[in-house]
Protein backbone atom coordinates (compact mmCIF):
# COMPACT_ATOMS: atom_id res chain seq x y z
CA UNK A 1 0.00 0.00 0.00
CA UNK A 2 1.29 3.54 -0.67
CA UNK A 3 2.22 5.76 2.22
CA UNK A 4 0.01 8.76 3.03
CA UNK A 5 0.38 11.20 0.15
CA UNK A 6 2.68 13.68 1.86
CA UNK A 7 5.11 15.03 -0.71
CA UNK A 8 5.65 12.95 -3.82
CA UNK A 9 9.18 12.64 -5.16
CA UNK A 10 8.34 11.32 -8.63
CA UNK A 11 5.50 10.70 -11.06
CA UNK A 12 5.17 8.10 -13.80
CA UNK A 13 2.98 9.68 -16.46
CA UNK A 14 1.10 8.15 -19.37
CA UNK A 15 1.17 10.33 -22.49
CA UNK A 16 -1.65 9.39 -24.87
CA UNK A 17 -4.99 10.25 -23.30
CA UNK A 18 -3.39 11.96 -20.32
CA UNK A 19 -1.08 14.67 -21.68
CA UNK A 20 -2.65 14.70 -25.13
CA UNK A 21 -5.62 13.17 -26.92
CA UNK A 22 -4.69 12.51 -30.54
CA UNK A 23 -2.80 15.69 -31.49
CA UNK A 24 -4.49 17.96 -28.96
CA UNK A 25 -2.98 18.62 -25.52
CA UNK A 26 -5.24 18.20 -22.51
CA UNK A 27 -6.08 21.47 -20.68
CA UNK A 28 -2.95 23.32 -19.51
CA UNK A 29 -0.87 20.13 -19.59
CA UNK A 30 2.36 21.89 -20.59
CA UNK A 31 2.02 24.43 -17.77
CA UNK A 32 1.27 21.63 -15.30
CA UNK A 33 4.45 19.80 -16.32
CA UNK A 34 6.49 22.96 -15.76
CA UNK A 35 4.97 23.35 -12.29
CA UNK A 36 6.00 19.80 -11.38
CA UNK A 37 9.55 20.40 -12.58
CA UNK A 38 9.72 23.67 -10.65
CA UNK A 39 8.66 21.77 -7.53
CA UNK A 40 11.53 19.31 -8.06
CA UNK A 41 9.32 16.29 -8.77
CA UNK A 42 11.06 13.75 -11.03
CA UNK A 43 9.05 12.79 -14.12
CA UNK A 44 9.11 9.59 -16.16
CA UNK A 45 7.01 9.03 -19.28
CA UNK A 46 5.47 5.59 -19.72
CA UNK A 47 4.16 5.66 -23.27
CA UNK A 48 3.51 3.66 -26.43
CA UNK A 49 6.88 4.82 -27.75
CA UNK A 50 8.72 3.32 -24.80
CA UNK A 51 6.79 0.05 -25.27
CA UNK A 52 7.76 -0.23 -28.94
CA UNK A 53 11.36 0.62 -28.10
CA UNK A 54 11.42 -2.30 -25.64
CA UNK A 55 9.99 -4.66 -28.27
CA UNK A 56 12.59 -3.52 -30.81
CA UNK A 57 15.38 -4.28 -28.34
CA UNK A 58 13.87 -7.73 -27.79
CA UNK A 59 13.74 -8.43 -31.55
CA UNK A 60 17.37 -7.40 -31.97
CA UNK A 61 18.65 -9.22 -28.88
CA UNK A 62 16.92 -12.51 -29.74
CA UNK A 63 17.58 -12.18 -33.50
CA UNK A 64 13.92 -12.75 -34.31
CA UNK A 65 12.35 -12.90 -37.76
CA UNK A 66 8.87 -11.55 -37.02
CA UNK A 67 5.62 -11.24 -38.86
CA UNK A 68 4.61 -7.70 -37.93
CA UNK A 69 1.13 -6.44 -37.12
CA UNK A 70 2.29 -2.86 -36.60
CA UNK A 71 1.38 0.53 -38.03
CA UNK A 72 3.71 1.90 -40.74
CA UNK A 73 5.03 4.57 -38.36
CA UNK A 74 5.86 2.00 -35.67
CA UNK A 75 7.30 -0.45 -38.20
CA UNK A 76 9.81 2.14 -39.42
CA UNK A 77 11.62 1.87 -36.06
CA UNK A 78 12.11 -1.91 -36.35
CA UNK A 79 14.66 -4.01 -38.22
CA UNK A 80 13.77 -4.47 -41.88
CA UNK A 81 11.12 -7.20 -42.15
CA UNK A 82 12.14 -10.46 -43.80
CA UNK A 83 11.54 -10.39 -47.55
CA UNK A 84 10.38 -14.00 -47.40
CA UNK A 85 6.66 -14.66 -47.80
CA UNK A 86 6.95 -18.18 -46.37
CA UNK A 87 5.69 -18.77 -42.85
CA UNK A 88 8.44 -21.36 -42.37
CA UNK A 89 11.06 -18.58 -42.53
CA UNK A 90 9.43 -16.55 -39.72
CA UNK A 91 9.53 -17.31 -36.00
CA UNK A 92 7.33 -14.78 -34.21
CA UNK A 93 4.35 -12.45 -34.42
CA UNK A 94 4.53 -8.90 -33.07
CA UNK A 95 1.25 -7.09 -32.43
CA UNK A 96 0.75 -3.39 -31.77
CA UNK A 97 -2.01 -0.90 -32.52
CA UNK A 98 -2.40 -1.35 -36.27
CA UNK A 99 -6.02 -1.10 -37.47
CA UNK A 100 -5.10 -1.86 -41.09
CA UNK A 101 -3.54 -5.20 -40.00
CA UNK A 102 -6.60 -6.55 -38.21
CA UNK A 103 -8.33 -8.12 -41.21
CA UNK A 104 -9.07 -11.83 -41.61
CA UNK A 105 -6.28 -12.74 -44.10
CA UNK A 106 -3.59 -11.00 -42.04
CA UNK A 107 -4.76 -12.36 -38.69
CA UNK A 108 -5.12 -15.83 -40.21
CA UNK A 109 -1.52 -15.72 -41.45
CA UNK A 110 -0.41 -14.78 -37.92
CA UNK A 111 -2.50 -17.65 -36.52
CA UNK A 112 -1.01 -20.16 -38.96
CA UNK A 113 2.52 -19.10 -38.07
CA UNK A 114 1.83 -19.47 -34.34
CA UNK A 115 -0.03 -22.76 -34.78
CA UNK A 116 2.82 -24.25 -36.83
CA UNK A 117 0.68 -24.79 -39.91
CA UNK A 118 2.47 -25.62 -43.13
CA UNK A 119 2.47 -22.74 -45.58
CA UNK A 120 0.10 -23.63 -48.47
CA UNK A 121 1.98 -21.19 -50.72
CA UNK A 122 5.16 -23.25 -50.38
CA UNK A 123 5.26 -26.14 -52.81
CA UNK A 124 6.32 -29.49 -51.40
CA UNK A 125 8.80 -29.77 -54.24
CA UNK A 126 10.57 -26.56 -53.25
CA UNK A 127 12.57 -28.36 -50.59
CA UNK A 128 13.58 -31.94 -50.05
CA UNK A 129 12.20 -34.14 -47.28
CA UNK A 130 15.65 -34.10 -45.64
CA UNK A 131 15.67 -30.30 -45.60
CA UNK A 132 12.19 -30.25 -44.04
CA UNK A 133 13.31 -32.67 -41.32
CA UNK A 134 16.40 -30.56 -40.61
CA UNK A 135 14.27 -27.43 -40.24
CA UNK A 136 11.90 -29.33 -37.97
CA UNK A 137 14.67 -30.52 -35.65
CA UNK A 138 16.04 -27.00 -35.14
CA UNK A 139 12.66 -25.29 -34.97
CA UNK A 140 11.91 -23.23 -31.86
CA UNK A 141 8.34 -22.63 -30.69
CA UNK A 142 6.92 -19.47 -32.28
CA UNK A 143 6.52 -16.42 -30.07
CA UNK A 144 3.63 -13.97 -29.79
CA UNK A 145 4.80 -10.56 -28.58
CA UNK A 146 2.48 -7.60 -27.90
CA UNK A 147 3.40 -3.99 -27.23
CA UNK A 148 0.34 -3.82 -24.96
CA UNK A 149 -3.13 -5.32 -24.73
CA UNK A 150 -5.42 -2.34 -24.22
CA UNK A 151 -8.97 -3.29 -25.17
CA UNK A 152 -9.82 0.14 -26.57
CA UNK A 153 -8.26 3.52 -27.32
CA UNK A 154 -9.55 7.04 -27.85
CA UNK A 155 -9.52 7.65 -31.61
CA UNK A 156 -8.91 10.81 -33.65
CA UNK A 157 -12.65 11.43 -34.01
CA UNK A 158 -13.06 11.55 -30.23
CA UNK A 159 -14.83 8.19 -29.95
CA UNK A 160 -13.50 4.91 -28.56
CA UNK A 161 -12.09 2.34 -30.99
CA UNK A 162 -10.84 -1.22 -30.58
CA UNK A 163 -7.30 -1.59 -29.27
CA UNK A 164 -4.96 -4.54 -29.91
CA UNK A 165 -5.97 -6.44 -26.76
CA UNK A 166 -8.88 -8.36 -28.25
CA UNK A 167 -6.80 -9.47 -31.24
CA UNK A 168 -3.92 -10.57 -28.99
CA UNK A 169 -6.38 -12.66 -26.95
CA UNK A 170 -7.88 -14.16 -30.13
CA UNK A 171 -4.42 -15.24 -31.33
CA UNK A 172 -3.59 -16.68 -27.90
CA UNK A 173 -6.82 -18.66 -27.66
CA UNK A 174 -6.74 -19.99 -31.21
CA UNK A 175 -3.04 -20.92 -31.36
CA UNK A 176 -2.37 -21.89 -27.75
CA UNK A 177 0.65 -19.56 -27.63
CA UNK A 178 0.79 -17.29 -24.58
CA UNK A 179 1.54 -13.67 -25.44
CA UNK A 180 4.59 -11.90 -24.05
CA UNK A 181 3.36 -8.40 -23.21
CA UNK A 182 6.19 -5.91 -22.78
CA UNK A 183 4.13 -2.80 -22.01
CA UNK A 184 1.55 -1.85 -19.41
CA UNK A 185 0.17 -3.43 -17.29
CA UNK A 186 3.11 -5.85 -16.99
CA UNK A 187 4.99 -5.55 -13.70
CA UNK A 188 8.39 -5.59 -15.43
CA UNK A 189 7.46 -2.55 -17.52
CA UNK A 190 6.70 -0.48 -14.43
CA UNK A 191 9.74 -1.82 -12.59
CA UNK A 192 12.03 -0.67 -15.41
CA UNK A 193 10.60 2.85 -15.12
CA UNK A 194 10.95 2.76 -11.33
CA UNK A 195 14.51 1.40 -11.51
CA UNK A 196 15.48 4.41 -13.62
CA UNK A 197 14.67 6.62 -10.60
CA UNK A 198 17.64 5.21 -8.65
CA UNK A 199 20.02 7.76 -10.16
CA UNK A 200 17.74 10.43 -8.67
CA UNK A 201 18.16 8.83 -5.24
CA UNK A 202 14.72 7.18 -5.33
CA UNK A 203 15.33 3.53 -4.43
CA UNK A 204 12.75 0.73 -3.96
CA UNK A 205 12.23 1.63 -0.31
CA UNK A 206 11.01 5.05 -1.52
CA UNK A 207 8.62 3.84 -4.22
CA UNK A 208 5.73 4.67 -1.89
CA UNK A 209 6.59 8.31 -2.67
CA UNK A 210 5.97 7.78 -6.38
CA UNK A 211 2.66 8.20 -8.23
CA UNK A 212 1.28 6.89 -11.51
CA UNK A 213 -1.02 9.06 -13.64
CA UNK A 214 -3.10 7.73 -16.53
CA UNK A 215 -6.46 7.48 -18.27
CA UNK A 216 -6.81 3.67 -18.37
CA UNK A 217 -8.03 2.15 -15.12
CA UNK A 218 -6.70 -1.31 -16.04
CA UNK A 219 -3.38 -0.43 -17.66
CA UNK A 220 -2.37 2.66 -15.66
CA UNK A 221 -3.90 2.33 -12.20
CA UNK A 222 -4.58 -1.39 -11.92
CA UNK A 223 -3.51 -4.19 -9.61
CA UNK A 224 0.21 -4.21 -10.52
CA UNK A 225 0.57 -0.51 -9.73
CA UNK A 226 -1.31 -1.08 -6.48
CA UNK A 227 1.00 -3.99 -5.56
CA UNK A 228 4.09 -1.88 -6.24
CA UNK A 229 2.84 0.56 -3.61
CA UNK A 230 2.43 3.55 -5.91
CA UNK A 231 -0.11 6.32 -5.54
CA UNK A 232 -2.67 6.03 -8.36
CA UNK A 233 -4.25 8.96 -10.18
CA UNK A 234 -6.93 8.35 -12.82
CA UNK A 235 -7.76 11.21 -15.18
CA UNK A 236 -11.12 11.64 -16.91
CA UNK A 237 -9.64 12.29 -20.35
CA UNK A 238 -8.61 9.98 -23.20
CA UNK A 239 -10.15 6.52 -22.92
CA UNK A 240 -11.73 7.16 -19.50
CA UNK A 241 -15.41 6.25 -19.29
CA UNK A 242 -17.78 7.32 -16.49
CA UNK A 243 -17.58 4.84 -13.63
CA UNK A 244 -14.08 3.53 -14.44
CA UNK A 245 -12.87 4.58 -11.00
CA UNK A 246 -15.25 2.04 -9.45
CA UNK A 247 -14.67 -0.83 -11.88
CA UNK A 248 -11.37 -2.16 -10.52
CA UNK A 249 -12.66 -3.08 -7.08
CA UNK A 250 -15.86 -4.43 -8.61
CA UNK A 251 -13.96 -6.76 -10.96
CA UNK A 252 -11.57 -8.40 -8.47
CA UNK A 253 -11.47 -8.60 -4.68
CA UNK A 254 -7.70 -7.99 -4.77
CA UNK A 255 -8.16 -4.62 -6.43
CA UNK A 256 -8.90 -1.31 -4.80
CA UNK A 257 -9.98 1.84 -6.57
CA UNK A 258 -7.50 4.60 -7.45
CA UNK A 259 -7.12 7.02 -4.57
CA UNK A 260 -7.78 10.01 -6.82
CA UNK A 261 -9.90 10.55 -9.92
CA UNK A 262 -10.43 13.93 -11.55
CA UNK A 263 -11.12 15.74 -14.76
CA UNK A 264 -7.59 16.24 -16.13
CA UNK A 265 -3.83 16.00 -15.63
CA UNK A 266 -3.80 19.66 -14.59
CA UNK A 267 -6.13 18.81 -11.69
CA UNK A 268 -3.82 15.98 -10.59
CA UNK A 269 -1.00 18.50 -10.40
CA UNK A 270 -3.19 20.96 -8.48
CA UNK A 271 -3.83 18.24 -5.91
CA UNK A 272 -0.22 17.00 -5.71
CA UNK A 273 1.10 20.56 -5.30
CA UNK A 274 -1.75 21.75 -3.09
CA UNK A 275 0.58 22.99 -0.34
CA UNK A 276 3.40 24.12 -2.65
CA UNK A 277 1.92 27.43 -3.91
CA UNK A 278 3.32 26.72 -7.40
Amino acid sequence: MPAPLGRLRALLIDLSGTIHVSNQPTPNAAQAIQRLRKAGIVLRWVSNTSKESTVRQLVEADILKPFYLLSPSALSDFPTPSSSTSLQDLDSVIVGLSPTSFDYPTLNKAFRLLAGEKDPSTSSSSSSEAEQKKKSSTHKPPRLIATHRALYVRDKDGALSLGPGGFVTALEESSGVKAEVVGKPERKFFELALDSLAKEGINPDAWSQVGMVGDDYRQDTGLVVQQLGLHRFLVQTGKYRPGDEERLAASDAQNSNPEWCGESFEKVVDWVLEDEQI
